[in-house]
């Protein structure tokens, strides 16, 4: 199964960016949260091509990203 959603993404995520290039509200959102508690680092389980992790980064923070889509890390870099 591990493989099939692997294939099932790297496929989607070849068609381009599916959900556009700006971080999404709910990442907004805690942006807001994370400065409030004072956080310095964020992990992003999921992070697919790396939008919201970029805004993170952009904001300040220390982010580690992680996905099943093989090409991942090589988008977010």
């Amino acid at each position: 199964m591990e493989t099939d959603m692997k294939s099932y993404w790297n496929n989607r995520y070849e068609e381009g960016t599916i959900w556009g290039t700006i971080e999404c509200p709910s990442a907004v959102l805690a942006h807001q949260c994370f400065e409030e508690q004072l956080v310095k680092n964020i992990i992003v389980p999921g992070c697919g091509y790396g939008r919201n992790s970029l805004y993170f980064a952009q904001k300040g923070f220390k982010v580690m990203g992680f996905d099943i889509y093989s090409l991942c890390s090589r988008s977010i870099k």
